[in-house]
């Protein structure tokens, strides 16, 4: 009795793999139709997206072509900026310098237009004492001479 029920369970595990392979065999053949139809629908798609897709990589390998253009000639024009930058602070400086300089000029030069004032109201002053001196004397002498002449002239009166 055991050899009849062991081919039992045999012919029934060959029946059932048999079984799990037919199972398998439609399975493939639905997923083989289900991809051949997705194929179909998909086919007119790619040919709509094959030119974008080339587009697109066209358009992709330009942009980082001109952003390596971007990022050199914005490294170029930091550069630039920063000597620019140290050129002004030179200048900067250099103005500084300048206008001290100057600053200091002028109060030189104010100094001696001072003294200069100075010295010409002083000069101006030596010449007012100088005519008025002699311009006294002459007035005094001139009216010594008048009241001489006055006297003189009234007295021939009397």
């Amino acid at each position: 009795m055991q050899d009849d029920v062991f081919r039992w369970v045999i012919s029934i595990a060959v029946f059932l793999a048999l079984l799990a392979s037919v199972v398998q065999v439609v399975l493939l053949f639905a997923i083989y139709r289900l991809c051949k139809a997705a194929q179909n629908r998909l086919l007119p798609l790619m040919d709509v997206i094959t030119p974008f897709i080339g587009r697109t990589h066209l358009f992709m390998n330009e942009s980082a072509l001109r952003f390596s253009q971007i990022a050199t000639v914005t490294s170029h024009t930091g550069q630039a900026v920063e000597s620019l930058v140290e050129n002004v602070n030179h200048l900067a400086e250099a103005t500084k310098d300048l206008t001290e300089r100057a600053r200091a000029s002028v109060a030189r030069i104010e100094g001696a237009i001072d003294q200069t004032l100075e010295q010409v109201n002083q000069a101006g002053d030596v010449m007012k004492q100088a005519i008025h001196a002699p311009a006294k004397h002459v007035e005094g002498i001139t009216n010594g001479i008048r009241a001489a002449l006055s006297v003189v002239v009234h007295r021939e009166r009397e």
